[in-house]
């Protein structure tokens, strides 16, 4: 057989496609000349002719463009004689692979006060194709409401001269499109990939608790009230979210002065006598 026979198939062809003949010669007779084929790559195999055809589907992204194999020509002879030769099978790449992100689900988090131009995350995908790829917003569009990003980078940036993230959390669908360049007819077959960005928004501590009924206190207290007698119950809100917005109740000592004549229940903010005999003047 001679010493490398090549072939150049398509990637794509259908299993059992007839792709290379070998042959092989003996100079002997009778069954010293009858020749068997065997393939040692089980992509293929060899039938008593000599016809290699494929048996699995060939992929020129994941073998160099090329399957490389031994095929042996063994006589039927006592001792058997044997020959071999080294097959090379070329495919030609077809824009066949869809882009594929490095994960479906992508969970940034973004402080509530981030201003324009902050970093949101970056997307990565890539295509075994070796094509480029190119990122948007499902709908072909590079923005999605106050979010932004860069077509070439996969990266999204908070966008806009006012921002207001005013939600627990904001979900973004991007894709990733192939552009067919690994092949020359690989933008009649263009592939698209989706996967999920969900912003997560982070809660900040900007707002200070308000008594919005403040200037309607205007507790009594009897001069001869017992101990923990109950004399008004105050409530604070807060407009932060979580552990922020959470408020604790406490009196303020002024300078110098020596325990309080009342409490605060630092939970429910109501307010009771503490440990103190009232007096008239």
């Amino acid at each position: 057989m001679t010493t490398r026979p090549t072939h150049n198939v398509d990637e794509d062809i259908s299993l059992g496609t007839s792709i290379l003949k070998v042959k092989a010669t003996d100079a002997d007779s009778g069954a010293n000349a009858d020749i068997e084929y065997l393939v040692s790559d089980d992509h293929f195999s060899v039938d008593s002719n000599g016809l290699i055809v494929n048996n699995k589907q060939l992929d020129a992204d994941n073998n160099n463009a090329y399957y490389e194999f031994v095929v042996t020509a063994k006589d039927r002879g006592n001792p058997s004689k044997t020959g071999t030769a080294t097959v090379r099978i070329y495919t030609k790449n077809k824009n066949d692979e869809e882009p594929k992100f490095s994960q479906q689900v992508y969970t940034p988090n973004v402080d509530e006060n981030a201003g324009s131009n902050t970093l949101v995350t970056t997307v990565v995908a890539s295509d075994k194709d070796g094509d480029n790829v190119r990122f948007g917003f499902v709908g072909g569009t590079t923005s999605s409401g106050q979010f932004v990003i860069e077509e070439i980078t996969g990266v999204i940036r908070l966008h806009g001269e006012k921002i207001s993230l005013d939600r627990d959390k904001y979900e973004l669908n991007v894709t990733a499109m192939d552009d067919g360049a690994c092949c020359l007819d690989g933008k009649n077959n263009i592939h698209t990939s989706t996967a999920v960005v969900v912003v997560f928004i982070t809660d900040v501590n900007d707002n200070k608790p308000v008594f919005k009924e403040c200037a309607s206190y205007s507790p009594k207290v009897e001069e001869g009230a017992s101990n923990g007698s109950p004399v008004i119950k105050v409530q604070a809100t807060d407009e932060d979210k979580g552990v922020n917005g959470q408020v604790k109740y406490s009196i303020v000592q002024q300078p110098n002065q020596k325990g309080t004549k009342f409490t605060v229940d630092e939970e429910t903010g109501q307010v009771s006598t503490n440990k103190v005999r009232f007096v008239n003047f």
